[in-house]
Protein backbone atom coordinates (compact mmCIF):
# COMPACT_ATOMS: atom_id res chain seq x y z
CA UNK A 1 0.00 0.00 0.00
CA UNK A 2 2.57 2.19 0.99
CA UNK A 3 4.34 2.31 -2.55
CA UNK A 4 1.11 2.84 -4.30
CA UNK A 5 0.77 5.90 -1.82
CA UNK A 6 3.95 7.25 -3.47
CA UNK A 7 3.20 6.65 -6.58
CA UNK A 8 0.32 8.37 -6.09
CA UNK A 9 1.54 11.45 -4.42
CA UNK A 10 5.20 12.04 -6.76
CA UNK A 11 2.26 11.70 -9.84
CA UNK A 12 0.24 14.86 -8.41
CA UNK A 13 3.45 16.70 -7.87
CA UNK A 14 4.34 16.13 -11.57
CA UNK A 15 1.55 17.47 -12.30
CA UNK A 16 2.33 20.48 -10.35
CA UNK A 17 5.36 20.87 -11.44
CA UNK A 18 3.95 20.83 -15.23
CA UNK A 19 5.44 17.60 -16.02
CA UNK A 20 2.30 16.14 -18.07
CA UNK A 21 4.28 13.01 -19.67
CA UNK A 22 6.50 11.72 -16.35
CA UNK A 23 3.02 12.40 -14.27
CA UNK A 24 1.24 9.90 -16.50
CA UNK A 25 4.13 7.66 -16.62
CA UNK A 26 4.34 7.58 -12.73
CA UNK A 27 0.60 6.93 -12.57
CA UNK A 28 0.67 3.79 -14.51
CA UNK A 29 3.33 2.51 -12.91
CA UNK A 30 1.25 3.04 -9.65
CA UNK A 31 -1.23 1.02 -11.52
CA UNK A 32 0.76 -2.07 -11.15
CA UNK A 33 0.32 -2.17 -7.21
CA UNK A 34 -3.03 -0.87 -6.96
CA UNK A 35 -6.30 -0.33 -9.16
CA UNK A 36 -7.27 2.40 -7.66
CA UNK A 37 -4.76 4.64 -9.63
CA UNK A 38 -7.61 4.65 -12.25
CA UNK A 39 -9.60 6.86 -10.49
CA UNK A 40 -6.58 9.40 -9.30
CA UNK A 41 -5.50 9.62 -13.18
CA UNK A 42 -9.34 9.94 -14.26
CA UNK A 43 -9.83 12.84 -11.97
CA UNK A 44 -6.31 14.47 -12.70
CA UNK A 45 -7.63 13.81 -16.73
CA UNK A 46 -10.73 15.68 -15.66
CA UNK A 47 -9.34 18.54 -13.91
CA UNK A 48 -6.84 18.95 -17.03
CA UNK A 49 -9.33 19.55 -19.18
CA UNK A 50 -12.06 21.49 -17.13
CA UNK A 51 -8.85 23.83 -17.16
CA UNK A 52 -8.66 24.06 -20.96
CA UNK A 53 -4.84 22.40 -20.22
CA UNK A 54 -5.80 19.86 -23.69
CA UNK A 55 -1.72 19.46 -24.20
CA UNK A 56 -1.79 18.27 -20.89
CA UNK A 57 -4.18 15.93 -20.99
CA UNK A 58 -2.84 14.45 -24.32
CA UNK A 59 0.74 14.08 -22.61
CA UNK A 60 -0.63 12.76 -19.33
CA UNK A 61 -2.43 10.26 -20.94
CA UNK A 62 0.38 9.51 -23.56
CA UNK A 63 2.76 8.20 -20.18
CA UNK A 64 -0.19 6.61 -18.53
CA UNK A 65 -1.35 4.16 -21.28
CA UNK A 66 2.01 3.44 -22.73
CA UNK A 67 2.70 1.44 -19.60
CA UNK A 68 -0.57 0.90 -18.68
CA UNK A 69 -0.66 -0.96 -22.44
CA UNK A 70 1.83 -3.36 -20.88
CA UNK A 71 -0.11 -4.02 -17.73
CA UNK A 72 -3.22 -4.91 -19.71
CA UNK A 73 -1.15 -6.99 -22.06
CA UNK A 74 -0.36 -9.16 -18.99
CA UNK A 75 -3.51 -9.47 -17.57
CA UNK A 76 -5.13 -10.75 -20.65
CA UNK A 77 -2.17 -12.88 -21.53
CA UNK A 78 -2.92 -14.68 -18.10
CA UNK A 79 -6.90 -14.24 -17.07
CA UNK A 80 -8.00 -13.36 -20.60
CA UNK A 81 -9.13 -9.76 -19.12
CA UNK A 82 -7.59 -6.82 -19.52
CA UNK A 83 -8.98 -6.23 -15.82
CA UNK A 84 -7.28 -9.33 -14.27
CA UNK A 85 -9.24 -11.68 -12.01
CA UNK A 86 -11.63 -9.05 -11.25
CA UNK A 87 -13.07 -8.62 -14.41
CA UNK A 88 -12.51 -12.33 -15.31
CA UNK A 89 -15.53 -13.30 -13.42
Amino acid sequence: MLPSCAFAIAGVLLLKKEKYFLCGLTLGLGLWLREELYFLYGAIFLALLFTKQTKGAFLSTLGFILVATSLWTKEFLIHGNILGIHGAN
